[in-house]
C-alpha cells in the first residue's frame, strides 16, 4: 500500500506510531529503514500507475511522504 495514498488512511496512524517507536525519541532503535516499493503491482487495477512515468511519480511521492514524516519526528538529513 503506498503510504502517501488515500488507500493508506486506515493504517497511517499505526505507521506513524511505529515510526515514533523505532526512530523517535533520544535514541533510535535502528539507523536503517526500508520503504518497500515492489508491491505496486498488487494494487487494485484502478489504483495502479498506467505507465512508467506514473510509477516513478508514485514512488517519488511515497518517498517524499516518508521523508516528511521522519523529519517531523526530529530526524535530520545527512548532506
Amino acid at each position: 500500500m503506498p503510504v502517501h495514498s488515500d488507500l493508506a488512511d486506515a493504517t497511517r496512524a499505526e505507521l506513524r506510531a511505529t515510526l515514533r517507536a523505532v526512530v523517535g525519541g533520544p535514541r533510535p532503535v535502528t539507523r536503517h529503514l526500508e520503504v518497500e516499493t515492489y508491491t505496486w503491482s498488487v494494487l487494485p487495477l484502478d489504483q495502479r500507475p498506467r505507465d512508467p512515468a506514473g510509477l516513478v511519480a508514485g514512488l517519488a511521492a511515497e518517498l517524499a511522504w516518508t521523508r516528511a514524516e521522519l523529519l517531523a519526528l526530529g530526524l535530520t538529513e545527512i548532506a
